[in-house]
């Protein structure tokens, strides 16, 4: 029954984090979408190597800072097929 109720208090943390991630996109807040992701987080965006490290994740969000300058967000919504957790980790696609 604990791990019933971990689980459902982590799929709402998950969810609270989706929030904060759309929030601060629309916001184009390059810095907040940083703090929202670990130095160990690997990051598979479409057409290009995984980003992984933090190097790589502090060049990949300073890109993407000057790369959002010119984006007008109308809308900004997140779909994921599955969420799997597994301990500390969890993965979504």
């Amino acid at each position: 029954m604990e791990n019933d109720l971990n689980h459902w208090q982590d799929l709402e943390e998950i969810k609270q984090l989706h929030e904060k991630d759309i929030a601060a996109s629309k916001a184009r807040n390059t810095q907040v979408l940083r703090t929202l992701v670990s130095n160990e987080a690997i990051i598979l965006p479409a057409g290009e190597k995984p980003i992984q490290g933090i190097v790589q994740l502090d060049k990949w969000f300073s890109q993407m800072k000057r790369t959002m300058q010119d984006i007008e967000f109308l809308d900004y919504s997140m779909e994921f097929q599955e969420i799997q957790i597994q301990g500390d980790i969890a993965f979504e696609w």
